[in-house]
């Protein structure tokens, strides 16, 4: 089918503002299904995030509309400001296209990241002809502690400076600078996302913030400050405009329509995704639409869609090649929309709730529901001498000790990041950080058998701080026949003084450890610049300058019993 491309198609929302668009569509006269992207990152760009190829998607029968968000690309508005405007635009834009002759009246949303949420944000929102959304590694909160930027109270750095680097200031000097100064503000911006490495260590945080701002420069001022949001995420502070708003809050039930929810285990936004799914699969029960909601999970980074992730390839079928998936993530999301929107809604049903990539066999597999009900919860515990087994601790196995300095704190090693081409995300050898002083090592014996682990991990850590706030790191990793190290999950939690018993969050994984390899847990308390640095002084990171160094202790004896928690199954 041959397709026409209409470019910077304007559509007036209820304030007047102008949102501009590209429109993909069939040539032959009809109406067809329509879905939309709208993003923040250029609807011109090539965007190799994007999921559906408006060509491709046009080709196949979809109407694709992408469209730049407001203060974003060419469309108008004032200064863009993450998520505030979304609801309202997305619920415009969505019956605007319903209108418009090329659309048979149905609508879908879809988007990878920010796009993604701009798909659940108009769910929400829930205009009368949206029929279904498609989003791809999409935050779920944005107010309650900026939660999408943080982890367990710990601000994700790298995350922040990097999209605020390379997806928020360039487009905005590109807005508000003056002809004269642009190349060389674009020069600076350039100079820090190749070398960021001053902006991640410079104190106090807020101070890069207005460093910032200075590079877009004054013009900015006049369309409001455009990186207000930088310095309301650093000091985890709300804007005034967003206090009691309760269309900012996250609100599932409000969602009428079925999700296709695409998610990847080294993505940084994992966790949100299998909420956004729980949440809907609980109000599944009262709507059939929400009980269509499927979930896909691959072994994907952020924003990639590649077989090959960090330094490991999980070969063809990863990337939905001959076999298990079947087709591309973009042709399998064209033709769910096609079976939702446009009344083929028995394909739409066929096939299991959760498609799932399992690591170590490298395949794809079909479940029911997510978590896994067969999925046992077995404690793999941390020992004396560095040793890991599902036997528990002896009474007289004590205590480890390190310490933690954060003038050099342990460096960020692969993981769910989104950070410059230094920090690649993914599994990465762990090899580097293992020698640290400040990383304990816990290692199985060789498996004698292959253990599958599918579910949530979490991490129960026995431990003590002689600062007066401090962080714990965890990581699980597979440790592989030729001694390579590979991190599977993580997380870190911020405690607060003294003794005490913490539950970590790794999320969740997939993956068989296979007879021949090892398991591994690393613990430390930094893993920077993916997060910032806690100065163990009990000052907010956001306004410290001083960091002082402090003893680390984790207990692995019988009363204080620290293990990793595992979803075994079989």
């Amino acid at each position: 089918m041959d397709v026409a491309v209409e470019r910077d198609v304007a559509v007036v929302v209820r304030d007047g503002t102008v949102l501009r668009a590209n429109v993909y569509r069939p040539v032959s006269s009809g109406s067809y299904p329509a879905v939309i992207e709208r993003t923040p990152y250029g609807k011109d760009a090539a965007r190799p995030s994007s999921t559906i190829d408006g060509v491709r998607a046009a080709a196949a029968g979809l109407v694709v509309v992408v469209q730049d968000v407001r203060g974003q690309g060419r469309s108008d508005g004032g200064a863009f400001y993450m998520f505030r405007d979304e609801f309202d635009d997305g619920y415009d834009t969505v019956e605007w296209v319903a209108a418009q002759p090329f659309c048979n009246g149905r609508v879908g949303c879809y988007g990878t990241s920010y796009g993604g949420n701009t798909s659940w944000q108009a769910a929400i929102a829930a205009p009368p002809s949206l029929g279904a959304i498609a989003p791809v590694q999409s935050p779920i909160d944005y107010v309650e502690g900026w939660d999408w930027l943080t982890r367990d109270g710990v601000l994700k750095w790298g995350l922040l400076l990097n999209w605020t680097l390379t997806a928020i200031a360039e487009s905005q000097v590109r807005r508000h600078s003056s002809p004269d100064e642009m190349s060389h503000r674009l020069e600076a911006l350039a100079a820090w996302t190749d070398d960021p490495v001053e902006l991640f260590s410079m104190t106090p945080l807020v101070k890069v913030g207005e460093m910032l701002q200075e590079v877009i420069g004054p013009g900015a001022e006049s369309a409001g400050k455009p990186l207000s949001f930088f310095r309301n995420v650093v000091a985890r502070e709300l804007p005034e405009s967003w206090r009691g708003g309760i269309d900012i809050a996250r609100d599932h039930s409000r969602v009428r329509v079925p999700a296709f929810i695409t998610a990847s285990w080294y993505d940084v936004i994992l966790d949100h995704d299998l909420e956004h799914y729980a949440r809907m699969r609980a109000c599944a029960a009262t709507d059939e639409a929400r009980e269509q909601t499927r979930l896909l999970i691959g072994p994907w980074s952020h924003g990639m869609f590649l077989n090959v992730v960090g330094q490991l390839d999980y070969g063809r079928r990863a990337m939905g090649g001959s076999l298990d998936l079947g087709v591309d993530l973009g042709t399998l999301q064209t033709e769910w929309f096609k079976a939702q929107l446009g009344g083929s809604h028995a394909a739409a049903l066929d096939g299991p709730r959760v498609k799932l990539f399992v690591q170590g066999v490298n395949r794809w597999r079909d479940e029911d529901d997510w978590p896994l009900a067969r999925a046992k919860p077995t404690n793999w515990y941390l020992r004396s001498d560095g040793r890991l087994t599902p036997e528990p601790p002896r009474a007289d196995e004590g205590v480890d000790t390190f310490e933690f300095d954060p003038n050099d704190p342990c460096p960020t090693l692969g993981g769910d990041l989104v950070k410059p081409p230094a920090f690649p995300p993914g599994p990465l050898d762990q090899a580097p950080i293992m020698g640290r002083r400040d990383v304990l090592v816990y290692t199985s014996d060789v498996l004698d058998r292959d253990v599958e682990v599918v579910g949530p991990v979490a991490a129960q850590l026995h431990a003590a701080t002689t600062g007066v706030c401090t962080d714990f790191v965890v990581k699980l990793c597979d440790v592989h026949a030729d001694g390579r190290t590979f991190n599977v999950c993580d997380g870190i939690v911020r405690t607060t003084g003294g003794d005490g018993g913490w539950t970590v969050d790794l999320w969740a994984a997939a993956i068989v450890f296979r007879r021949g390899h090892r398991i591994r847990v690393l613990v430390s308390s930094s893993d920077f610049p993916r997060y910032e640095r806690n100065p163990n002084t009990g000052e907010h990171p956001w306004e410290a300058t001083v960091f002082e160094p402090v003893r680390q202790r984790v207990y692995h004896d019988a009363a204080h019993a620290s293990c990793v928690v595992l979803p075994v199954v079989g």
